[in-house]
């Protein structure tokens, strides 16, 4: 197929095709068609639908859920019974095609639309359907252009590019066609507009179908414009000449604003506050608020300094990626460059570092019973346990000795060093015990009482203990003497013998002095016995 010549529309009955739009719109212009055009089976065109009503054809533009943007006079004097709806790039004559048809629920045509005639072209053409079920999974909304980015005379020269299906060079309908075109006129006076034999209505944009254009079909489809890299429905093809040669206009989609979203649900103006794409004229829902475009470059943003605009992000702003791994993004003049790749490393020889794009570091635990650090002469091997590193069993370097200190050197394992002497190391009641060269030396202290009747020692809680003697011990202490309560007491029937002094004819001085000698003897050591003596 070829190019698209879109008019009014087409009574479609078994393939066959009859013009049925308003037949005496004529021109002095003597351009021969162009019929370059290409099939478009395109997803970003999927919207663009073929629109059939008893017998007739049209096509039109999905712009919001279930709403059909196309032609008044494709609408006029129709109802929801004899409307119908095809998705999809192709019909035929014997039913076959791709096409996915869904019914009408309600249809509008622009209260003010009238069919013209004659040199008369139409005025307000433009309708909308409501479907009656959800478009098939996976097309996207065309949005109509909003007033605010409206085709204006400096968009003259500017590319259109018009999908429809209707007649083409072949004379063949019903198979989805583009073909792109410059636009050439733009009116918006009331009384319309006229060109050098050319004859415009009043809010129509206009192109002379060379190298192509709309004819019979087409009526209803688009003509897209691009705006910041976002495709607009900007006309709504109406008419052309007997011949689909020398003109073709489309009704100026941005002036019909309010009507349109009136039907289709949707307010927002660009800047207004927005959850959704369908809340927004312009289709378009970014940053929070209805924006001109998608604005989906991640160093632009609709929520700047003029909401509704797509602006540039301040420089060094963050503009992250799905991958968490390759760093911070920000935006450098425009650009979206990737930050310094994300260190995962956390020095822990138990856990295996890796990077998940999505989740960020992964430290995933090693085997349990791996040696996570050596032995050495103070510890044994550490070992991995659930991702941590248990350290091993240490080795025991107590001594027991107050007055060393212990350590232990991993190379040469316990070591013991003196503390400075006179360090206490205990003691008491019992005496001081102080280090010396590493000893605990007890001076320890005397407990005696000097009573031979008491045992004596040292207790370390009670310091000295002078204890009596048991008293069925006879324990002597004396001449004629035995412990008794700690005493030394008489024993009972024990006499001391008296010395007796041998007797002569006439005292002698000397044997006198020698009795005293021994009397006195006696007396400092009362154990000693003496036995008597006679003559």
């Amino acid at each position: 197929m070829n190019v698209k010549y879109l008019s009014i529309c087409f009574s479609l009955l078994l393939g066959l095709v009859a013009a049925c739009g308003p037949a005496d719109i004529e021109t002095t212009s003597q351009h021969q068609p162009i019929l370059n055009g290409d099939r478009d089976t395109s997803q970003a065109h999927m919207a663009v639908v073929l629109v059939y009503m008893n017998g007739s054809m049209c096509t039109g533009t999905l712009i919001a859920p279930r709403t059909i943007l196309t032609a008044g006079h494709c609408l006029d004097g129709q109802s929801t019974s004899s409307v119908t709806v095809g998705f999809g790039t192709y019909t035929s004559s014997w039913g076959g095609g791709d096409l996915d048809w869904i019914n009408s629920e309600e249809l509008k045509v622009h209260p003010q639309y009238d069919l013209g005639g004659g040199y008369s072209p139409p005025k307000n053409d433009v309708a909308l359907i409501r479907l009656a079920s959800d478009a098939p999974r996976g097309i996207s909304l065309i949005p109509h252009l909003p007033h605010a980015l409206g085709v204006t005379n400096a968009d003259i020269g500017s590319n259109l590019e018009f999908v429809g299906f209707g007649q083409t060079e072949t004379g063949s309908t019903g198979t989805k066609m583009t073909v792109t075109e410059e636009l050439d006129w733009v009116c918006v006076d009331n009384y319309g507009c006229y060109y050098g034999g050319v004859r415009a209505g009043q809010y129509t944009i206009g192109q002379d179908q060379v190298p192509g254009g709309i004819c019979s079909g087409d009526s209803g489809g688009p003509a897209l414009i691009v705006r910041n890299g976002q495709e607009y429905v900007a006309g709504i093809a109406s008419y052309t000449d007997q011949g689909c040669k020398s003109f073709g206009f489309s009704t100026k989609a941005d002036e019909f604003e309010s009507f349109i979203n009136e039907f289709a649900g949707v307010t927002g103006e660009l800047g207004d506050a927005c959850a959704s794409d369908q809340l927004c004229a312009s289709g378009h829902c970014a940053d929070g608020v209805c924006c001109s475009t998608a604005c989906d470059d991640q160093c632009s943003a609709c929520n700047l300094s003029q909401p509704g605009s797509c602006l540039p992000k301040a420089e060094g702003a963050v503009c992250p990626d799905a991958n968490l791994c390759n760093g911070t993004e920000t935006c450098q003049a425009g650009v979206c460059l990737a930050g310094a790749p994300l260190n995962c490393s956390n020095d822990n020889p138990c856990t295996a570092e890796a990077c998940d794009p999505t989740t960020g570091c992964l430290n995933n635990p090693v085997e349990s019973g791996l040696v996570c650090a050596p032995a050495n002469l103070c510890q044994s091997a550490a070992t991995c346990q659930n991702g941590s590193c248990q350290l091993g069993t240490e080795t025991d370097c107590d001594d027991r000795n107050v007055c060393t200190q212990d350590s232990c050197l991993p190379d040469s394992g316990c070591l013991y060093q003196p503390v400075s002497d006179g360090t206490s190391c205990g003691g008491g009641l019992c005496g001081q015990a102080i280090c010396s060269s590493g000893e605990c030396m007890l001076t320890q202290v005397d407990c005696d009482d000097q009573n031979p009747c008491t045992n004596d020692w040292c207790d370390a809680e009670l310091g000295c203990v002078n204890e009596p003697v048991a008293n069925e011990v006879a324990l002597p202490c004396g001449e004629c003497q035995v412990c008794h309560a700690a005493l030394c007491q008489p024993k009972p029937g024990c006499e001391i013998e008296e010395p007796v002094t041998c007797a002569s004819h006439g005292a002698q001085p000397g044997a006198l002095a020698l009795v005293l000698l021994l009397l006195s003897l006696l007396a400092l050591r009362p154990t000693l016995a003496f036995k008597k003596q006679g003559h």
